[in-house]
């Protein structure tokens, strides 16, 4: 318990699991469920970050051509050369 104090004040942005695997990388042999259990009743739970929504795009028609020539497309390829090098063509 001490060390997870420890590691909470060097450390104190970081979720239980980092805590844990720290812990278990200097040595210590502790059961997840019971640092977790420990870890809760220090209140030390991060809220987790709430992803911010975009706002709503106006949509706007796509552009009909007057005739079929009006409408352009590329067919993206590429080759490599002998030396394995890459060519783009179009």
């Amino acid at each position: 318990m001490m060390k997870l104090e420890q590691l909470t004040q060097s450390h104190p942005r970081e979720g239980f699991w980092k805590y844990y695997y720290r812990l278990r990388n200097r040595g210590e042999k502790i059961n997840h469920k019971r640092l977790h259990r420990i870890y809760k009743e220090m209140k030390l739970p991060l809220r987790r970050k709430v992803k911010k929504r975009l706002a709503a795009r106006v949509k706007t028609p796509l552009e009909v051509p007057e005739t079929f020539t009006h409408t352009w497309s590329i067919d993206f390829m590429s080759d490599v050369l002998s030396k394995r090098k890459k060519v783009p063509q179009f």
